[in-house]
């Protein structure tokens, strides 16, 4: 009798161990932990996970896994978020990362061009060529490239006879080996300036008929924190002109504030402070 008694017992220890309901168990880390019983599932909340930078990633992601500083929105001082540059595969611990060639600038004053050339190579049959271009939309101020005002034209073909007809993004007919050339242009549109840097991911693109997508390249458009409008002093609370100066008093994120998100520290935009952090 005792024997099979203890035989149940290992059958259930074996059962539970197989599904593995026995004891505590972590469902999500920032979520909470579960404890099985026979009886019962109780969750236990953990509440949210704490950001106390506000860059985006949670204190215990910064000091164990992107070893950043929970204290610093930029640890490596490149003037890109850390939390920015964790969500799109770069570190956050070198000012080299994103590299320099992938970085285009524009300005946020309004009326502010912008330009970006790129080159295509492609060897034709009689098909027409067209440029195109998206972007993720990285940027905290929920502007896309349509908001930006961004379009796509054909520039030239080398030789010109290999594609002598352009019509607005496209080159109508390519024949035979030639380096296409479009360039992106836009305008910075007429809106409140933000005062503080931000980037968007863009990809320029060329597509030929019958063929499909034979460009792609992806570039960082940073947009520099505008200077022409005068900031309030935090000490006084004044009006102060710092047109020869990118410095923007640093807002604590914890502090009720009239402004909109979002809001600035060391001149950089962070996320939305009411999204959870990663």
């Amino acid at each position: 009798m005792a024997s099979r008694l203890r035989l149940k017992r290992l059958s259930a220890a074996l059962v539970c161990f197989a599904l593995a309901q026995c004891g505590p168990r972590v469902v999500r880390p920032d979520a909470a932990v579960a404890d099985s019983t026979a009886d019962s599932l109780v969750i236990i909340d953990q509440g949210p996970r704490p950001d106390r930078d506000h860059d985006g990633l949670c204190d215990d992601t910064e000091t164990d896994v992107t070893r950043t500083d929970p204290d610093d929105v930029d640890t490596d001082g490149d003037g890109f978020v850390d939390g920015w540059e964790y969500s799109y595969g770069h570190s956050p611990l070198s000012a080299t990362s994103p590299p320099s060639e992938r970085l285009l600038q524009w300005s946020e004053r309004p009326g502010e061009p912008f330009e970006h050339v790129y080159t295509v190579s492609y060897r034709g049959n009689g098909q027409g060529v067209f440029g195109a271009f998206w972007e993720s939309g990285a940027g905290v101020d929920g502007l896309r490239g349509e908001d930006l005002g961004l379009r796509v034209e054909a520039l030239a073909a080398v030789p010109p006879s290999n594609a002598p007809d352009l019509a607005a993004e496209r080159f109508v007919s390519v024949i035979g080996a030639t380096r296409l050339s479009f360039r992106i242009l836009g305008e910075w549109p007429q809106r409140e300036p933000l005062r503080c840097r931000r980037a968007y991911v863009l990809y320029p693109s060329a597509y030929a008929e019958e063929t499909g997508l034979i460009y792609l390249r992806s570039f960082f458009l940073v947009v520099a924190a505008s200077d022409e409008r005068p900031v309030m002093d935090a000490a006084s609370g004044d009006a102060s002109d710092d047109a020869n100066s990118n410095a923007n008093p640093d807002v604590n994120p914890d502090a009720s504030r009239s402004g909109p998100w979002p809001y600035q520290s060391d001149g950089l935009c962070l996320p939305d402070p009411a999204r959870p952090c990663q």
